[in-house]
């Protein structure tokens, strides 16, 4: 792994990092006046991506770990330039390696990056929507449509379980395939 290249950018003034090959990936660090940071990656120039995290923040999209970040007092850094192929991995290494603001955490899994990136990614918006939305939630669960809706469900499951055989244990030549129709 390269060691660390700070470019001193910060939130005001840039210098262009110029990727020749599209498949030249930046691993990048915000860094905040308050010591906080964020490790990412681009294809794009730093200034387009920090750009890009200011205007999400500025939406209220709560997509990304940035918004901890003071992004108007920040600078932004290349850690690394790599290619596409091993852009996880490496980005992976970094947000292990700093201590980060980053929501997903990589240390100690063997699986493929990939799959449990967009997995932890899931989860993460899926926690943050539920913590946004906790009275509508609550509200919508409160209906009769809702109890009525999760009884079916219940009801279609019970039945599904029990055509396996039992609804313990399975027996796959007993299924109803019309039972969800």
């Amino acid at each position: 792994m390269s060691h660390q290249k700070n470019l001193g950018l910060d939130g005001n003034s840039f210098k262009h990092m110029n990727i020749e090959n599209n498949n030249m990936v930046t691993i990048y660090c915000i860094e905040d006046c308050n010591s906080l940071k964020y490790v990412g990656s681009t294809k794009n120039t730093l200034k387009k991506r920090l750009k890009g995290h200011k205007q999400n923040k500025r939406e209220k999209n709560n997509t990304c770990s940035s918004d901890k970040l003071d992004l108007d007092n920040c600078k932004i850094y290349s850690l690394e330039t790599c290619n596409e192929s091993n852009r996880m991995e490496i980005e992976k290494y970094w947000i292990n390696k700093i201590d980060c603001v980053n929501s997903i955490k990589y240390i100690g899994r063997k699986e493929s990056l990939s799959r449990y990136n967009a997995s932890d990614k899931n989860k993460a918006n899926q926690k943050r929507y539920k913590e946004k939305n906790k009275e509508k939630i609550k509200e919508k669960r409160n209906t009769q449509e809702y109890k009525e809706r999760i009884n079916i469900y219940k009801k279609n499951l019970y039945q599904y379980k029990k055509s396996w055989g039992s609804i313990y244990y399975g027996n796959l030549l007993d299924i109803d395939v019309n039972l969800f129709h």
